[in-house]
C-alpha cells in the first residue's frame, strides 16, 4: 500500500480524493436531479418499456421507438438500465457518480496513449471533469466526449497504424460515439483526422528525403470515419432544424462561456481555475520539444486549434441540439488539458498545478455541494406539494416562471432549474405517461411520439413549458383530439409568477372535472388536480 501511495505521488493522490469528494456529491443529500435528467430518465424508462414490452405496455398508446437515424441512444439506455437496478429515485445519482469516474478513468487512458510514461492522474482531470454540462443533465453529451478521448487514444496507442482488424474496431467504436452524441463523434473525427493528417503528412514532409508521405495510412483512417460520416449526412438531411448564433468576434469575447459554472459565485463559475488552465495550455504548444512536435501531439495542436476554430465558427444552434458554442469550447479544454498532461516539460509544474488545482476545486466542489443541497429542499418540496398520481396516469404540467423561487431556497444565480423537468421523474417513478415531456415532440431522441398524436397537438403539449393567454384554449382543444385523456394535471406557479392566463387555466381544470388534491400552503409553487 505504502508503495502505491508513494507511485502514486502528491498529485495522484490528490486527484483520487477530490475523486471521492466529487462522487460523494450527489449522494450527500436526500434528493438529486439535473435540470434535464428527469426527462432523460422518465423517457428511457419509456424506451425500456417499448422495447421489452413492445405494444404490452401502456406507452404504447401514445408513444414508439424512433425510426430515423438520431444520436441520443447510449444514454438513454444506460439510464435505462440504471434505473431498473437501483430505481428512480437515486438513478440519476448513480448516473452522475458514474460518470466522473468515466471522465477520470478516460482522461488518464488518453494521457498514457499520447505520453507512456508521464503520470495519468492529476487534479487537472478532476477540473476538467467539473463541467456544466454535468448538473444541468446534458447526460448523452458529456458521455460522448469521454468516449471521443478513449476513441482518439485507441489510434494513437496503435502508433497511428490501423490494422484491418483495428480499423474495425475503431469504426465501431466512433460509431458507439454517434450514437451517443453527434458533437462528441464531430470531435472525435476531428482529434482523430488532424492527428493521422499531422503524423503520417505533415512530418514526413518535414523530415523528407528520410521518409515518404504516408498516404496510405491514410485509407483506414478514411474507412473507420465513413460509417460516422454517411449517418451523420442522413442525419443532417432529415434534421429540420436550421442553424442560428452570433458572431465569432462575440464568439472570441466570451469565450469560454459559462462551461465550467457549477454552482453560483465566483468559485462555483471555476474563475481561479479556468483561466489558469487555459494558461498552461497555451504555455504548452510553446514547450513542445522537435520530437513531440513530430509525435502525434502536434497533430493534437492542430485538433485544438481546430476545435476553437469551430466554436468561433459555428451557430449555436442547430441539427436537434442548441449550446453548439459552449459544446466545443468544452471541447478546447479537454483537448488542450490532454496536452497539458502529455507534454514532456510541463512535467516540472506538475505539482504546483495539482496543488493550484486542488485548493481552487476543492473550493468550487463546496460551493456545488451547498447548491445540490439547496436544490434538494427545492425538489423535496416539489415532490411533496405534486403528490403521487396513480400508477398508468396520463399527467400534463404547466410550468409558470416563478422568478423568486430561487432566492428562496438559496439558489439564485445557480445557472440550472432542478426543478424544470421534475414531472419527468414522477412519472418515471409512477409508470405515468407524462404528455408534456419535451423529448418526443423534439423528434431527436430514441422516443417519439406516435401518429395518432398529430404534430400540432405535440408542440402544444410542449408549450405548456411556457403557459399563456392562450393556453386555456389549448386544453379544450387536447382532451377533444388525444387519443388519451389527461388524468392528472401539476400547475408550477408561485405569488411571483404572470397571471396571464392562469386563472382561467385553474377554471378550465376545475371545470373539466379535475379536483385539486394537492393542499398547498403560501409558500407552495406545485398545486395537482385529478380527475375522479
Amino acid at each position: 500500500m505504502r508503495n502505491a501511495f508513494r507511485k502514486l505521488g502528491i498529485p495522484g493522490l490528490l486527484a483520487f480524493a477530490l475523486l471521492v469528494f466529487q462522487v460523494a456529491i450527489p449522494w450527500s443529500v436526500t434528493w438529486f436531479a439535473t435540470q434535464d435528467g428527469p426527462s432523460h430518465l422518465y423517457n428511457a424508462v419509456v424506451a425500456r418499456e417499448l422495447v421489452l414490452h413492445h405494444r404490452h405496455t401502456p406507452f404504447a398508446s401514445v408513444y414508439q421507438i424512433n425510426r430515423r437515424i438520431v444520436p441520443n441512444w447510449a444514454g438513454t439506455f444506460l439510464l435505462g438500465g440504471i434505473e431498473a437496478i437501483v430505481g428512480a429515485d437515486h438513478a440519476e445519482k448513480v448516473m452522475v457518480s458514474l460518470l466522473l469516474c468515466t471522465g477520470f478513468f478516460a482522461f488518464a487512458f488518453a494521457v498514457r496513449s499520447f505520453a507512456p510514461k508521464a503520470s495519468p492522474w492529476t487534479p487537472l482531470a478532476n477540473f476538467l471533469v467539473q463541467s456544466w454540462f454535468l448538473w444541468i443533465g446534458f447526460f448523452n453529451f458529456y458521455l460522448s466526449m469521454l468516449l471521443a478521448l478513449v476513441a482518439a487514444g485507441f489510434y494513437v496507442r496503435g502508433e497511428c497504424r490501423l490494422s484491418p482488424r483495428r480499423t474495425c474496431v475503431l469504426a465501431a467504436g466512433l460509431l458507439g460515439v454517434f450514437f451517443t452524441q453527434l458533437i462528441g463523434a464531430a470531435i472525435a473525427l476531428l482529434t482523430i483526422g488532424c492527428i493521422a493528417f499531422w503524423v503520417h503528412v505533415v512530418v514526413p514532409g518535414v523530415m523528407r528525403p528520410r521518409g515518404p508521405v504516408r498516404w496510405q495510412q491514410l485509407i483506414p483512417v478514411a474507412a473507420s470515419m465513413l460509417p460516422v460520416l454517411l449517418l451523420t449526412s442522413t442525419f443532417a438531411f432529415t434534421s429540420s432544424e436550421g442553424g442560428s448564433g452570433t458572431g465569432w468576434l462575440n464568439a472570441l469575447l466570451a469565450f469560454p462561456l459559462h462551461v465550467f459554472a457549477t454552482a453560483p459565485g465566483a468559485n462555483g463559475a471555476q474563475y481561479y481555475l479556468w483561466p489558469a488552465a487555459l494558461s498552461y495550455m497555451v504555455a504548452s504548444v510553446f514547450v513542445l520539444t522537435r520530437g513531440e512536435w513530430r509525435s502525434p501531439r502536434g497533430g493534437l495542436v492542430l485538433a485544438m486549434l481546430g476545435t476553437f476554430g469551430l466554436y468561433l465558427l459555428v451557430p449555436d444552434k442547430g441539427l436537434g441540439g442548441d449550446l453548439v458554442k459552449l459544446r466545443f469550447a468544452w471541447g478546447v479544454f479537454l483537448l488542450g488539458g490532454l496536452l497539458v498532461a502529455s507534454a514532456h516539460r510541463m512535467r516540472r509544474f506538475q505539482l504546483p498545478l495539482a496543488l493550484y488545482v486542488a485548493v481552487f476545486l476543492t473550493a468550487n466542489l463546496v460551493a456545488t455541494a451547498q447548491s445540490v443541497a439547496d436544490s434538494s429542499d427545492m425538489i423535496g418540496d416539489y415532490l411533496a406539494q405534486a403528490g403521487t398520481p396513480p400508477r398508468g396516469a396520463r399527467l400534463i404540467r404547466l410550468r409558470y416562471q416563478t422568478p423568486d423561487l430561487g432566492a428562496k431556497y438559496g439558489i439564485g444565480g445557480l445557472g440550472r432549474d432542478p426543478v424544470f423537468h421534475l414531472d419527468g421523474l414522477i412519472a418515471a417513478r409512477c409508470r405515468c405517461i407524462d404528455l408534456t415531456d419535451y423529448e418526443a415532440p423534439s423528434e431527436v431522441f430514441p422516443v417519439v411520439f406516435k401518429t395518432n398524436v398529430e404534430r400540432g397537438l405535440q408542440f402544444a403539449l410542449w408549450g405548456m413549458e411556457g403557459p399563456g393567454a392562450e393556453t386555456s384554449a389549448q386544453l379544450d382543444w387536447l382532451r377533444a383530439r388525444l387519443p388519451v385523456p389527461i388524468d392528472y394535471a401539476l400547475v408550477v406557479a408561485n405569488a411571483s409568477s404572470p397571471a396571464v392566463g392562469r386563472d382561467q387555466v385553474i377554471a378550465n381544470l376545475t371545470g373539466a372535472g379535475m379536483r385539486l388534491v394537492s393542499l398547498p400552503g403560501k409558500d407552495a409553487f406545485v398545486a395537482a388536480y385529478k380527475k375522479p
